[in-house]
């Protein structure tokens, strides 16, 4: 600092000299403050103050409703004195695990000390993506805003989609393709899993995956009726095509005891089976076509040469 004290001389003319003036103390320039502006000349002398002003996002305490603005002086000595920090406002920890969007994971313990203008990273839950179709669209931000609250993000987490309905042979298909929901899939009749009779073969579910394809499909199979019914006097038997779609298993046979014209088949009648005349075979009537039909589902055509 400079000179405080002075003397003065009597000069020869019975008067003092002229003291030298008293200037105010110069403390320099105003002190820059991190993340606050203020307002006046950049030199200080006392008794001059400034006043500061916080940035938006910030305060004293870094409370959202905190003080935003202080008064910094020069003081008789020379110095600064009232500067202050203006602090980042604080947000609040979040309220729970879905607080910037269903289906969403985030660090909860990161998410809690965050102030502005820090971010914080937020990712989709296996099987969620911002966009139902964009499946690795998984990724987003949230940031703490001035005024103490988070953004919002631009959108979601959503279940994916595995996309079409496949396309299951001799099946229906109805249902969800998004993930979570199930499809099910049920036989048309005539059909079943590995051809086996029974509800519990008619239909199966489908599901749509984390990864966003479906599980495995299942192929439905044409009924099976089983063996061959036993009939009496049957020498051979072939399976061929049959035009109308089912199959036509043909029985070459041999009548070992042929009766007159017209008589009832020497066969066996199993459950579940009719027999009835088709056609008649050999001149002389020492044969005839008879032709058996199960009844179930899936039935298939018998053609038995006697």
């Amino acid at each position: 600092g400079g000179l405080t004290k002075f003397k003065l001389s009597c000069l020869a003319n019975r008067s003092f000299e002229l003291p030298p003036p008293c200037q105010p103390k110069l403390c320099g320039e105003f002190p820059a403050v991190p993340h606050a502006t203020q307002r006046g000349d950049l030199n200080g002398h006392y008794p001059e103050t400034r006043l500061y002003f916080c940035d938006s996002g910030y305060t004293l305490n870094g409370a959202a409703d905190g003080a935003t603005s202080f008064t910094v002086g020069c003081n008789s000595s020379g110095q600064f004195e009232g500067i202050k920090a203006c602090t980042p406002v604080k947000c609040p920890a979040p309220s729970g695990t879905d607080a910037f969007g269903p289906h969403a994971t985030f660090d909860m313990a990161l998410a809690g000390g965050l102030v502005y203008p820090q971010s914080l990273g937020v990712s989709c839950l296996a099987g969620h993506a911002l966009d139902k179709d964009r499946h690795n669209d998984t990724l987003y931000s949230v940031s703490c805003k001035a005024d103490g609250t988070f953004s919002r993000p631009r959108a979601t987490c959503q279940p994916v989609d595995c996309g079409a309905k496949p396309a299951v042979a001799h099946g229906t298909v109805t249902g969800s393709t998004l993930y979570g929901g199930q499809l099910s899939v049920q036989a048309d009749v005539g059909y079943s899993l590995g051809g086996a009779v029974g509800p519990q073969f008619q239909s199966y579910q489908i599901q749509c995956q984390a990864s966003g394809s479906f599980s495995a499909v299942q192929r439905f199979q044409r009924v099976s009726c089983g063996s061959s019914p036993d009939v009496a006097n049957v020498r051979s038997a072939v399976l061929v095509p049959a035009d109308s779609g089912s199959a036509l298993l043909a029985l070459e046979a041999a009548a070992a005891a042929a009766e007159e014209e017209g008589a009832p088949a020497p066969g066996r009648r199993g459950r579940g089976l009719s027999v009835r005349r088709v056609a008649s075979g050999r001149a002389g009537g020492s044969s005839r076509l008879l032709q058996e039909r199960h009844e179930a589902q899936g039935s298939s055509e018998l053609g038995v040469q006697i």
